[in-house]
């Protein structure tokens, strides 16, 4: 009878065995969580890197078409614009925005509808058009644009006193940059 009684409170696990489990899950969890943390930012800067290349890019071709770069000239004007027309005025946000998320003339004007007026672009494809069609900064989770305020300084990096921590952009020069407030030159690349 004692042995069978040995046997049943055999069956648990002592308080030193659980104890030892435990500290090994949390050493476990402090290798593992940095690592996971770490891709976490890698997928952000890579995920900057995809923005700021397709923004560059669709800088670079509005320039080719319209010889200004976009956020220069008003996205307003847009006579024989059915639907939609351009709101932004030169050097804003939104002028920069529907210039390369809209249809555009010649001189800049945007309009949601193409036509043989409104031929060029859009030169971003997005689901949404204007300020809100442009892509979050992914370090800062923010879309906006800001303009320096001096502007033609190719020398122009991130956390200046223009600084919103969306992007910076330089309408004479067409340099847009990453606005991290760190000043990073990795971001500020051009």
């Amino acid at each position: 009878m004692k042995l069978s009684i040995k046997r049943d409170l055999q069956k648990g696990f002592t308080l030193i065995e659980l104890l030892i489990v435990v500290v090994i899950l949390g050493i476990l969890a402090a290798v593992v969580i940095p690592q996971l943390s770490g891709a976490t930012d890698d997928a952000r800067v890579e995920s900057l890197k995809t923005n700021l290349s397709a923004m560059r890019s669709s800088i670079a071709l509005y320039k080719q078409d319209h010889g200004d770069y976009p956020g220069v000239k008003l996205a307003t004007g847009g006579g024989g614009c059915a639907s939609g027309p351009g709101e932004g005025l030169a050097r804003t946000a939104l002028a920069f925005a529907e210039q390369l998320t809209l249809f555009t003339s010649i001189t800049g004007a945007a309009c949601s509808m193409k036509s043989a007026t409104f031929k060029y672009g859009p030169y971003l494809t997005v689901s949404t058009t204007g300020v809100a069609g442009i892509p979050k900064n992914a370090i800062t989770e923010v879309n906006t644009i800001v303009f320096p305020t001096t502007s033609g300084n190719l020398a122009m990096v991130s956390a200046t006193t223009d600084s919103s921590g969306g992007w910076l952009y330089d309408e004479l020069t067409g340099k847009f940059i990453a606005d991290d407030h760190s000043g990073t030159p990795f971001y500020d690349s051009y």
